[in-house]
């Protein structure tokens, strides 16, 4: 295991440089001689560390306050054997050979092409001429895969998500790194056919300002994005690419939970990610804003105080090379409502952030990675972090915001509407059986909100039609997937309850009490409840899409009941 991320809290930028340089020693105590980095669980890919040889080039090249690598012969070492490995799994394809949790495949992967070639640039001068031949006709194999990848997008003038036969992000990658090795090789085809594509993705941006994955956004990923249009951009500057950037800045401003993490309940790939992901913020820092908004995500992080991967590691030293420096205000998080188009607002308001989300689109049947789309409500609190998970799921009905116990459907989810205006303000989520189910939430005082579930029947439009065929659904519920993991310790009444492998069933009455989250929060159903742990959610990454134990979550389930059917809970956050 890699000792914990630096805790510095030195001037800005100068502490990602720091944070960087301290993971230096543990990555070492993991470099296997033949040049890859060991890993906690083998079956993971091992190639991902393998950016750290980026790092490592910097450290040994350049001097600077607090160095004790610059020099050091046994970094350069490190650096070579791990170029040697890369050089070697690379196929005359210029794919690599990889596989992790039961996959394997053959891929160009871009972002070790680039970090690779960043260490490169620093460190040629000291390879020799036999090494640095194997090297750089590995990089230019590769190099010409991603040029034939990146031709094949350009008979599209406009595109969509599934323009690229693999995601967006990937392929905003292929472009920077294509542009990157054109400047390395001085190569002007390539150069020209990455800025015509860079030039053509840029404007698949949308107006809120991220890059669509699956039809909608995606907060970590679109920040992948981000960092290959904030590449292109350090590159070739271009004002459009700034354009996209300050879109992107604002996006990410209003996705961005105060502690630097995602609000994911928008999101149709990732579950909700606990920590900071800052990969391409270097592209922000055009604004003071930005600058702000990466100096938080970098304090938020640091303070985890949990490993860095070697590809974080790149991305820090990445933010800190390419960082535009100029005023740095205090970061102020905003306040009020936020919206994304028509289909999702963002509420803050006396501590509490809830969310609404109520955009429906096809999952792609081709793609593993994309989740559903029916959860429609989460909620945070400043003191206690994520309370209600905002994430999506897949062929887990039960883990929506409503689900049947019984034999009926509630159809197919086609979209609802938000009343941000209304007091209190609402979602709702409309289903092909004619079901409309409403969520409420009403933030009394910083300590105290209710929330309500209705199940409202198909409304007369102003012509005297009814909308909607209304089929009676049995054991309608509202449901709150709770971010409750495997080890927390919740007491129901004056029972205590510590979570592990067991499966729970646990019966709350009205009016009983549920402490979680180490006391900081209470839970009061005003209808009978139901805990359920394990809650195990679809795991997109492995083959038999089972997740760790780490990621099982604990679910409140309350039963609907009366006329119309509604259900009602209380939470209390205890400072």
């Amino acid at each position: 295991m890699s000792a914990p991320a630096s805790a510095h809290e030195g001037p800005f930028p100068e502490m990602m440089r720091l944070a960087v340089m301290d993971q230096v020693e543990p990555f070492m105590k993991r470099l296997d001689p033949e040049g890859f980095f060991r890993q906690e669980d083998p079956r993971s890919n091992c190639l991902n560390d393998g950016q750290f040889i980026y790092p490592l080039a910097y450290v040994y090249r350049v001097r600077f306050a607090g160095n004790r690598y610059c020099r050091e012969p046994g970094i350069l070492d490190a650096v070579r054997r791990i170029g040697d490995f890369i050089a070697a799994r690379t196929l005359p394809s210029g794919e690599i050979l990889a596989g992790a949790f039961g996959y394997t495949w053959k891929a160009v992967d871009q972002r070790l092409l680039t970090c690779w070639m960043d260490a490169h640039v620093l460190i040629r001068t000291e390879l020799s001429a036999g090494r640095r031949k194997r090297w750089e006709s590995a990089m230019r194999h590769s190099l010409a895969n991603v040029a034939a990848r990146v031709k094949g997008y350009l008979d599209q003038e406009r595109f969509s998500s599934l323009s690229f036969d693999t995601s967006p992000n990937h392929a905003c990658l292929y472009g920077s790194t294509l542009l990157l090795g054109a400047t390395l090789f001085q190569q002007k085809e390539w150069r020209s056919l990455a800025l015509a594509f860079m030039d053509r993705f840029v404007r698949f941006q949308t107006p809120e300002g991220y890059w669509p994955e699956g039809g909608g956004p995606v907060g970590i990923y679109n920040m992948v994005t981000l960092a290959g249009v904030a590449r292109a951009e350090a590159l070739c500057p271009r004002p459009a690419y700034r354009r996209a950037l300050a879109r992107a800045l604002a996006y990410s401003d209003t996705v961005l939970y105060p502690d630097g993490t995602f609000v994911t309940l928008i999101d149709k790939r990732q579950h909700y990610y606990p920590r900071p992901f800052i990969w391409g913020m270097f592209g922000l820092t055009h604004w003071p804003r930005g600058r702000a908004l990466l100096r938080q995500s970098c304090r938020a992080r640091l303070r985890i105080q949990e490993p860095f991967t070697g590809d974080d590691a790149a991305r820090w030293l990445e933010n800190y090379v390419h960082y535009r420096p100029g005023p740095l205000p205090r970061y102020a998080p905003w306040k009020g409502t936020r919206f994304l188009g028509n289909y999702a607002a963002l509420f803050r308001q006396k501590g509490w952030q809830w969310n609404f989300s109520v955009h429906a689109s096809v999952v792609n049947p081709r793609s593993p990675f994309q989740l559903d789309q029916q959860n429609f409500f989460s909620l945070r609190h400043d003191a206690a972090g994520l309370i209600v998970a905002d994430s999506q799921d897949k062929s887990r009905p039960k883990h929506y915001t409503f689900l049947l116990n019984g034999p009926d459907d509630l159809g197919v989810f086609g979209g609802g509407r938000i009343g941000a205006l209304a007091r209190p303000p609402y979602v709702e989520a409309v289903y092909s059986n004619g079901l409309t189910g409403r969520v409420s939430v009403n933030a009394i005082t910083p300590q105290r909100m209710i929330v309500r579930a209705v199940e409202r029947t198909p409304t007369i439009s102003s012509h005297g039609y009814q909308i909607g065929k209304y089929i009676p659904a049995a054991g309608l519920c509202f449901n709150l997937p709770l971010y409750v993991h495997q080890g927390a310790t919740l007491r129901v009444g004056r029972r205590k309850f510590v979570l592990a492998r067991k499966k729970l069933a646990i019966p709350v009455p009205a009016g009983g009490r549920v402490t979680l989250f180490g006391g900081k929060v209470l839970l009061k159903p005003r209808t009978p409840a139901i805990l359920h742990y394990p809650c195990e959610p679809f795991n997109p990454y492995a083959r038999d899409n089972k997740s760790k134990p780490d990621t099982w979550f604990l679910r409140m389930e309350l039963p609907m009941k009366g006329k119309p059917r509604s259900a009602e809970i209380e939470i209390e956050v205890r400072a």
